[in-house]
């Protein structure tokens, strides 16, 4: 018997898992990066030269997008969960 086409791909639990998922994920990221600016800010003396504010820089730039996927991720969560709303990507 064919599948019905309307079916959809993964139940409720699923997405939900696999949202979770990408939200710890994206938490762990987040978590890692504030840690590696912490560091790098301590290691890099205040008067630093241009390397030095250089990897102040990169890792200030890690830290922000781990930020924004960790946001897009709760984001997802948050609007799967309350709103039943289900990603593009996994329609």
């Amino acid at each position: 018997m064919p599948a019905d086409a309307s079916a959809p791909k993964t139940n409720r639990y699923q997405l939900e898992a696999l949202l979770l998922a990408d939200l710890h994920s994206a938490s762990e990221r987040r978590r890692q990066t504030v840690t590696e600016f912490l560091e790098v800010t301590a290691e890099v003396p205040h008067d630093s030269t241009s390397d030095g504010l250089l990897l102040i820089k990169l890792a200030s730039d890690a830290r922000q997008k781990a930020l924004a996927g960790y946001q897009t991720a709760l984001k997802r969560f948050t609007e799967f969960v309350v709103n039943g709303i289900v990603p593009d990507d996994l329609k």
